[in-house]
């Protein structure tokens, strides 16, 4: 059974769920911009043999938060929350933005975390500051829609009609009613400044702060998981090779033709769950 909760963690209270206490504690941080629930899919058969944990970042979903939101603060939450409501060294499955979160949380305190798993994104700090300046207008387009006082069927219709930002085409191109109907109903409890870092002038500054401890001193294991840049994945073959350089000790595990969001969107979960098993394992 899964249970949700709050916890106050560094003066905010962040909203969570958790599992039963079925094994070694696992934190599961969702992408950006997904609450909590982006693993509902593979929570239940990991909980069946792990102490799942799966947070919502400060100023997502019902989690609290106050603007200007900074990279260092989302960081110290994740190593606060292992260390306070966790309670033990934990295992952490990230998604791309909750993937680096991750990443930077080990790299300050690896003593924290007992290995990572880093979901289709690279762990570069040119690479993100490069996406982010892209990915500006989209960000802003966002918070205009989180915003506005449109009835959310006018917003799933608006947002169906927006230019992808990576692959071309339209979301209805890429993305079923359902998975859009998905998305505006999380964004509903998204504080629009949480995207201030990518829209306000200052993503220089909390990139850097951000890779300031990636890899850090972080030397445990950790497994990347490359999806199909066909589909819009963004940890292709030429920026795994860069990873490995960085983490020379890491496993990885390919997607095949799976998009950016590691079929948890589609509920397409199996090969994901096989990698994520996998990996687990071996360190249980």
């Amino acid at each position: 059974m899964i249970r949700e909760g709050f916890a106050s963690v560094n003066g905010v209270d962040l909203h969570y769920a958790e599992g039963p206490d079925s094994g070694p504690p696992l934190l599961l941080m969702p992408g950006f911009p997904d609450p909590w629930r982006q693993w509902v899919p593979i929570i239940p058969t990991l909980a069946t043999r792990w102490h799942v944990f799966a947070l919502s970042i400060r100023g997502m979903d019902r989690s609290g938060g106050v603007a200007p939101y900074r990279t260092n603060d989302l960081v110290e939450d994740v190593i606060a929350f292992v260390r306070d409501v966790v309670g033990e060294p934990a295992f952490v499955v990230g998604h791309s933005g909750g993937a680096v979160l991750s990443a930077s949380a080990a790299g300050r305190q690896p003593e924290l975390f007992r290995g990572l798993v880093i979901g289709d994104v690279p762990l570069d700090q040119a690479w993100h500051l490069e996406f982010g300046t892209m990915m500006r207008e989209f960000f802003v387009r966002l918070g205009d829609l989180i915003r506005s006082d449109a009835p959310i069927e006018k917003k799933v219709l608006e947002y169906a009609g927006w230019p992808t930002a990576t692959i071309g085409g339209t979301m209805a191109d890429h993305y079923s009613a359902v998975d859009i109907m998905r998305t505006i109903a999380d964004l509903r409890g998204m504080d629009a400044d949480l995207l201030g870092p990518w829209v306000d002038g200052r993503l220089e500054q909390e990139v850097e702060a951000l890779f300031s401890s990636v890899p850090g001193n972080y030397r445990g294991p950790i497994m990347f998981l490359c999806c199909d840049p066909a589909a819009g994945g963004l940890l292709g073959p030429e920026r795994l090779e860069t990873e490995l350089t960085r983490y020379p000790w890491a496993q990885h595990a390919v997607l095949a033709g799976a998009s950016h969001g590691m079929g948890l969107y589609q509920w397409d979960v199996g090969p994901l769950l096989k990698a994520v098993t996998a990996f687990l394992e071996m360190y249980r």
